[in-house]
């Protein structure tokens, strides 16, 4: 047999709160920019984005992170998202790391041994403890 439920709004047993998440982990943060356009376009805990020059930025975030030892993915690409061709090399540069307060995402051309790039689509998302 089938069930349905529909709810508008979960909250605690009191009904004054949320929900607490057990044994799962949720996103801290997460920022979506176009470095073409100079334009956040969604973001969570992000204050701010730095366009620290051509493939480098920094989103700043609202709420710290416990340490700088937190979990972060991001990609970016120069064509939409749903219907990415492109996908390019992203890492964190040794020279500019993640910090408590800051999530570093550089782009490099395809091979990453290529040039940086700034590309329309760019997504970062964290995961770990606040402080």
């Amino acid at each position: 047999m089938t069930s349905v439920l529909n709810v508008d709004t979960i909250a605690d047993k009191a009904g004054t709160g949320p929900v607490a998440l057990t044994k799962q982990s949720a996103a801290k943060a997460y920022n979506t920019f176009d470095f073409a356009n100079t334009a956040q376009r969604d973001s969570f805990n992000v204050s701010t984005t730095t366009d620290r020059g051509t493939g480098s930025s920094y989103a700043n975030l609202v709420s710290a992170m416990g340490t700088a030892t937190y979990n972060t993915v991001s990609s970016s690409s120069p064509t939409a998202i749903g219907s990415m061709t492109t996908t390019n090399y992203n890492r964190a540069a040794i020279s500019q790391p993640d910090t408590a307060s800051r999530i570093a995402h550089n782009s490099y051309t395809t091979s990453g041994t290529g040039a940086p790039q700034d590309d329309p689509y760019t997504a970062v998302v964290a995961h770990g403890d606040l402080a």
